[in-house]
């Protein structure tokens, strides 16, 4: 829905000009609220009379502080001015320039005409105090009644269509923020998911590392385990034989200790090898710390 608001503030010292911009811009409030009344009074019934000017709704002040209250009283009850009318010569208060600055200071987007019958300012002045505004225009005293017409609904008019804009701005800016967090929750899924993806093929990568060194402990340990066999079967043998002298029958048990404790070592290699759990069994700390010895 488009916005509408045809409240504009006349600043002018001259109860006069008042009264001038009344009978252009609101010419009911002067008169024809009177006359219809007396016609209802004469005829018995109300004038009913059409009109294409917008119910423009005038409020005045003779001084520019006055004025700045007006305005920030406005924009606190949410009721803004879309238009201002100011006069350039308002002794003893603030001048036209000074009510402005103030003005836009507390409204920035209210749309102000400046009414002048001197030159007071150049326009070269006027830019240098209040910047080169597209919120701003120059009536010359004394002013055109269309002129003045023409300039109200302009005026009141691109009020309406800049705050559309702005409206529609916010709008677009809560899809744009909506759509930046979807935006963020899905990145941060891709996200999460790539890390687990990572992880998996970390742990991929590390078992297939701890298959491919099973592999080479078990074939490392078949072998090992066939020279072992061979060993401890001569050792045996020499072992049954009678008539070995006591020094050498104890070194060959010590050897076949040994290579008893190596054949337990490749049955570990060949357990890791398969994955497979092996079986506990207590052990006396004491008697392995001896036989190593």
């Amino acid at each position: 829905m488009k916005t509408q608001n045809h409240r504009i503030l006349i600043v002018d010292d001259n109860p006069t000009i008042h009264e001038d911009f009344r009978k252009v811009l609101s010419p009911a409030d002067a008169y024809e609220a009177a006359l219809a009344s007396a016609e209802a009074l004469l005829f018995g019934k109300e004038r009913v009379r059409a009109s294409s000017m917008p119910p423009f709704a005038l409020s005045f002040a003779s001084q520019g502080e006055e004025a700045a209250k007006m305005v920030q009283l406005a924009v606190k009850e949410d009721r803004p001015f879309a238009l201002a009318f100011v006069d350039m010569r308002m002794p003893p208060g603030w001048d036209g320039i000074e009510t402005i600055e103030a003005l836009w200071k507390i409204q920035p987007e209210l749309q102000v005409v400046i009414c002048t019958a001197y030159a007071e300012y150049s326009w070269e002045d006027i830019a240098a105090r209040l910047g080169v505004s597209h919120r701003l225009v120059i009536l010359k005293k004394p002013f055109d009644p269309i002129e003045l017409m023409q300039l109200a609904h302009a005026m009141t008019a691109k009020w309406a269509f800049e705050r559309d804009m702005v409206l529609r701005e916010f709008e677009l800016m809560g899809h744009v923020q909506e759509r930046t967090k979807r935006i963020d929750e899905v990145w941060h899924s891709l996200q999460n998911e790539q890390a687990q993806r990572q992880r998996l093929e970390a742990g991929i990568a590390e078992i297939q590392k701890m298959e491919a060194v099973g592999g080479l402990a078990a074939g490392m340990a078949h072998d090992f385990n066939n020279i072992l066999t061979v060993i401890q079967g001569h050792l045996s043998v020499a072992l049954l034989e009678s008539g070995l002298q006591p020094n050498v029958a104890q070194s060959l048990e010590e050897v076949m200790g040994a290579a008893k404790r190596a054949a337990d070592l490749t049955r570990q290699l060949l357990a890791f090898s398969k994955r497979e759990l092996l079986q506990p069994r207590p052990l006396r700390l004491e008697e392995a710390v001896d036989a190593e010895i």
